[in-house]
């Protein structure tokens, strides 16, 4: 009877061992071999500036930063560019669209010159009070646009009153004659310079300013017309 009882109690310490040991692999800080940990696996929200919403970004790395804020991608509705010339419009030759400022500023207008043209000379006021600004270009040709602010004229009467001192001089190409050039009126004055060029000078009245374009070529009257003309056609206030 004795031995049975001892028996019985050996059999429960090694029970209550067995117990013991098996809580004690469950406690934190212990590695079960029966399951993996998983990696786990986060989605980044990203803010947008420029919209005030968010965005989802995707599956992420573990441990990666949530909550990033992106850069603003709102194209920007004015961009800027830097192409040498005041702003506002392009230096191709030609009518500009309605609403479309010329490249180049001259007092209160502004106006366009062929592609390939240089200014050499840029407001440059005159005795007469005039300002002047000439452009150089491709085998001597040359763009020259005088205005006289607040001073209007009649372009055509003032190619008629200095046609007489170059008609003396026997520098006269042809007799003044009226234009009319992108909807302006132009009084032309033909002429040959005094390097033996050909010169088309277009006299015109703009708002209330008197002013005149030259265009300047070495082979011939017609070339130097066409170039003053194109200038013409892009001027605007």
């Amino acid at each position: 009877m004795v031995l049975l009882t001892a028996i019985s109690l050996v059999v429960l310490a090694a029970g209550g061992t067995i117990i013991a040991l098996k809580l004690g692999s469950d406690e934190p800080g212990t590695t079960s071999t029966d399951q993996e940990a998983a990696t786990p696996t986060t989605k980044r929200t990203a803010t947008t500036r420029s919209s005030g919403s968010s965005e989802e970004a995707g599956p992420d790395d573990a441990g990666g930063d949530t909550d990033v804020s992106l850069p603003d991608r709102t194209p920007d509705a004015n961009p800027t560019t830097d192409d040498g010339a005041t702003a506002g419009g392009s230096t191709s030759g030609g009518s500009t669209s309605p609403g479309t400022r010329g490249a180049y500023t001259l007092g209160p207008l502004t106006f366009d010159v062929p592609s390939g043209f240089t200014a050499t000379m840029v407001a440059e006021r005159r005795d007469d009070g005039a300002l002047r600004s000439e452009f150089a270009g491709p085998g001597g040709q040359e763009v020259i646009v005088e205005v006289n602010v607040d001073k209007p004229s009649d372009g055509v009467a003032t190619a008629h009153e200095l046609a007489a001192t170059y008609r003396d001089q026997g520098r006269l190409v042809r007799e003044p004659y009226a234009d009319e050039v992108g909807g302006i009126t132009t009084g032309v004055l033909a002429i040959r310079g005094t390097a033996d060029d050909y010169r088309s000078d277009h006299f015109l009245e703009l708002g209330n300013n008197g002013m005149a374009v030259m265009g300047v070529d070495l082979a011939s009257f017609d070339s130097a017309d066409s170039l003053a003309k194109s200038v013409v056609q892009t001027l605007q206030i």
